[in-house]
């Protein structure tokens, strides 16, 4: 009986420390491409999302758009390193905040630093999303090289 009573206790807390630490499945590093402001049948956009998760196959998901007609296509990659810390590290900066035209085609390089809890935060790589007039530049050594790992990622 109190070998069932302590295997019932464990089962319970390693179920709540389990529940505990909800990884994040989403993408990691991202790319958005857009036309800026065009008439409809002009607007063009490009999304490309990188995924490294333990859970999951690393991929690459390239979606793309033209007017209404949307393209999707996935390849698995293997990534090694320390992503995270990278990612982790260029969240520093510094970050360099111009004026930029409005209205203009955008460009906006992002990646995702994990949370115990499942959330993420939004680290700023490069933001020239050509809409409200300002451009923001992650100036970090990382910024650079995750922006060059999705840029070759990302064809």
């Amino acid at each position: 009986m109190l070998k069932l009573l302590s295997l019932s206790t464990l089962l319970i807390s390693s179920y709540s420390f389990a529940a505990s630490i909800i990884p994040y499945i989403g993408p990691v590093l991202i790319k958005t491409t857009n036309s800026g402001f065009v008439a409809p049948f002009y607007s063009t956009s490009t999304k490309c999302e990188i995924y490294k998760n333990s859970m999951f196959n690393n991929k690459v998901v390239i979606t793309t758009t033209a007017g209404n007609i949307q393209n999707e296509y996935t390849k698995e990659v293997k990534i090694t390193g320390d992503l995270e810390k990278t990612i982790a590290d260029s969240q520093r900066g510094p970050f360099l905040r111009e004026m930029a035209p409005v209205d203009g085609p955008g460009v906006v390089y992002s990646a995702r630093k994990a949370n115990p809890n499942g959330s993420y935060e939004e680290v700023i790589l490069l933001n020239d999303n050509g809409g409200d007039g300002t451009k923001v530049t992650n100036k970090s050594n990382e910024a650079i090289t995750l922006k060059n790992f999705i840029d070759m990622n990302c064809k």
